[in-house]
């Protein structure tokens, strides 16, 4: 098996409708259980650094929203018509 550079496998996913409905569902399934219980009893890894992922997650999202409406301007939708 050839082992790729994560950039590479970063730039052969494919960035369709399903793979942003997995990331927001695991978010979703993330954001029910710390609803019903303690963050302690649902992760191995501490609640600080639960934020500190999620935190990362959010800048990194705002970033890629920037990037893409940059690069497509006459196709960005806004905050606003997304909510709709």
């Amino acid at each position: 098996m050839v082992n790729l550079n994560p950039m590479t496998q970063v730039a052969r996913t494919s960035f369709d409708e399903v793979w942003f409905e997995t990331v927001f569902l695991a978010l979703d399934r993330l954001h029910d259980a710390v609803s019903e219980q303690s963050p302690a009893n649902i992760s191995t890894i501490a609640p600080a650094e639960m934020v500190g992922w999620l935190e990362d997650i959010i800048y990194t999202a705002q970033e890629a929203i920037v990037e893409i409406r940059e690069k497509t301007p006459d196709q960005t939708m806004t905050e606003a018509e997304y909510a709709g």
